[in-house]
């Protein structure tokens, strides 16, 4: 419809010219460019209400210029909301509003784009959202740091994991360094005919094994160790995330990327939350009950 009312061709005249080559590119040429020939057939319009339709058109394509265009809000969850029921991501809508500020929606799209069966639909306001997981992160956030306080009611317990952690990779290390010195005694023995080659080699075999081992478990109490130091850190942190919550219920987008990995949404706005910081709580569990046993 746009071509068709700024074509002069309705007014009776022919118009030529109205693009030409540059580069070997097709592009658009002025108006001082073209070639017009009047009156080469019957007019379905006058050439004054064309005059008056370019008129119209340029002084709405002005005012689109100059309008307000009112820009996105940030998508503080991009990447993190699904469908409870068929997994797709839920897509953000905007519903502009004229007379008050824009609303967000997430929405799943499965119904539309594969099949009406295919999911029961979900829908729901962004601002709903976020209020929901201000509250299930306020109270999830506490109920990991009542947990880990009880640890560190343990304080005494703890500093004894620790020394007890570098007393093993001491006695460890010390064992290695022996070993290899053994290993050392046993090319001497074997140059001096107290060994033989196969006797030997069969010694140097089951030293050099158990020196591999020692070695990995060095690294697995060194592990432990970093572990234990990372968790003291990461209970700083999300204390004062917890602290930040319950001052400003406002999220962010960097503190929905350090607290959530994943959100599901069912079709009756039932909401589920896989957190980012319950895995490495278990894994700080887990990590140093095997250290504990070595």
């Amino acid at each position: 419809v746009g071509v068709i009312l700024r074509s002069e061709v309705y007014t009776g005249d022919l118009v030529q010219g109205q693009t030409k080559t540059v580069d070997h590119r097709q592009v658009k040429a002025d108006a001082e460019e073209w070639t017009v020939v009047r009156d080469t057939h019957e007019a379905i319009i006058s050439r004054e209400q064309f005059a008056a339709v370019q008129e119209i058109l340029n002084q709405t394509a002005s005012r689109a210029k100059t309008r307000e265009v009112k820009a996105y809000t940030p998508n503080l969850l991009k990447g993190k909301v699904f469908c409870a029921h068929c997994g797709g991501s839920l897509h953000r809508q905007r519903n502009i509003r004229k007379k008050s500020d824009d609303v967000y929606f997430y929405h799943c799209l499965s119904r539309s784009r594969i099949s009406k069966d295919a999911c029961p639909g979900v829908t729901i306001r962004e601002d709903a959202l976020l209020d929901m997981l201000a509250d299930m992160l306020r109270d999830a956030l506490d109920t990991a740091l009542g947990q880990y306080t009880l640890s560190l009611a343990e304080l005494p317990r703890q500093a004894a994991d620790r020394a007890e952690l570098r007393e093993k990779i001491t006695s460890r290390r010390q064992e290695v360094q022996r070993l290899r010195g053994i290993v050392r005694s046993l090319y001497e023995n074997l140059v001096q005919g107290v060994l033989t080659k196969d006797e030997y080699f069969d010694y140097k075999e089951k030293y050099e094994s158990r020196i591999a081992d020692l070695a990995v478990e060095m690294e697995q109490l060194e592990d432990g160790l970093r572990t234990m130091d990372a968790q003291t850190e990461q209970h700083r942190a999300l204390e004062q995330d917890a602290a930040q919550i319950k001052t400003d219920r406002a999220l962010t987008g960097a503190l929905i990327e350090r607290l959530i990995d994943r959100i599901e949404v069912s079709h009756d706005k039932q909401i589920t939350v896989r957190y980012r910081f319950q895995s490495e709580f278990e894994t700080y569990a887990e990590v140093l009950e095997q250290c504990r046993n070595m």
